[in-house]
């Protein structure tokens, strides 16, 4: 009887049942303007100029410099190259080095070059004489070129050592004359980039060799020089080298002395595969095992056996890591070190 009251009152029930309440209509959120943001104010790069002093000459990061890029960066060309030029004439030698880095992107406008000899003669800051040189040295006119070689012989020693690379990179507009005179250059490694930019010109080593052969000051320079060329006389010339020593060593009392960048030489010919495994590490063998020779060209070898000979050369390395002479068993023992480090 309760089943059949309830069935009936089911429909009664529902109909009456309020309906849920329509949800509010939500209505979007007034969209506030971000507030306005004030531009950063421009940099006046002549204000910063005198903050320049202030930054030390070693590459440091220093605001002052940071700040004066930002502001020559919002400059239109030729505005920064007018300014840049206009700080050559500062009294202060970090403000003339600083503008001289930056006038590398301009450094082909030819009237940049009579303030660029006025430096030359003038100034006897290390690093702008450096800048100076090399921007002519770059700027690759007969005109710069005449100046550069009036100029260059006056550089102090380490201004020139510090340009060797410029110079042996850009030297086909230099004259002839001026490139025979760096062999008579007193600074060594002018005399060994001149007998280079010979050897490359003429495809003959010889000069390079007798350079090694006699032991001049520039020699380890010049065995460099031999695996930068790409003479493809180059093993011959080195192996030849190496057996002239071994000779000496045989015939003469006191250690034979050999430029230690013979080694590397032989390294960096293996390297530039142009010098197999096998011929290159039988070389190194031969030298760090003959005590005949003195301590730097043994301890080298070492050194360079390890990077051309890979593991292989351990059992070598093993019979020299207790040599007598502190310093061939220290470079031995230095090679195995770094050998047993890498992963098989």
């Amino acid at each position: 009887m309760r089943k059949v009251l309830l069935t009936a009152l089911f429909p009664f029930l529902f109909s009456c049942r309020t309906p849920d309440p329509a949800p509010e209509p939500v209505s979007d959120p007034v969209k506030t303007p971000a507030p306005a943001v004030a531009a950063a104010p421009r940099l006046d790069p002549l204000r910063m100029i005198p903050l320049l002093d202030q930054c030390p000459r070693d590459s440091t990061p220093c605001k002052p410099i940071n700040d004066m890029d930002q502001a020559l960066r919002a400059m239109p060309r030729d505005e920064r190259f007018a300014l840049l030029k206009q700080l050559l004439n500062h009294s202060s030698a970090p403000v003339q080095s600083y503008a001289l880095t930056r006038l590398y992107p301009h450094r082909h406008r030819t009237d940049l070059l009579p303030r660029l000899e006025e430096l030359m003669s003038a100034s006897t800051d290390a690093a702008v004489l450096k800048m100076a040189a090399t921007l002519l040295l770059l700027q690759d006119t007969g005109q710069a070129a005449t100046a550069f070689c009036r100029h260059f012989g006056n550089l102090p020693r380490e201004v020139k050592q510090s340009m060797i690379w410029a110079l042996r990179m850009n030297y086909a507009h230099l004259p002839l004359p001026f490139l025979e005179s760096l062999k008579e250059d007193p600074v060594p490694l002018v005399r060994a980039a001149a007998l280079e930019i010979e050897a490359v010109h003429l495809t003959d080593l010889e000069a390079l060799s007798e350079c090694i052969r006699q032991l001049r000051p520039e020699a380890g320079s010049c065995a460099l020089a031999i695996a930068r060329t790409s003479n493809a006389r180059a093993r011959e010339v080195l192996e030849v080298l190496a057996a002239h020593f071994e000779d000496l060593a045989r015939t003469q009392k006191r250690l034979v002395r050999i430029p230690p960048e013979l080694a590397t030489a032989v390294e960096l010919l293996h390297g530039q595969k142009r010098m197999d495994k096998a011929a290159a590490t039988e070389l190194l063998v031969r030298l760090l095992g003959n005590r005949r020779l003195e301590d730097e060209i043994r301890a080298q070898a070492a050194l360079s056996l390890g990077v051309v000979g890979g593991r292989e050369a351990l059992p070598v390395l093993s019979r020299h890591r207790k040599d007598s002479r502190k310093k061939v068993g220290y470079a031995a023992r230095r090679a195995m070190y770094f050998l047993e480090r890498e992963p098989e």
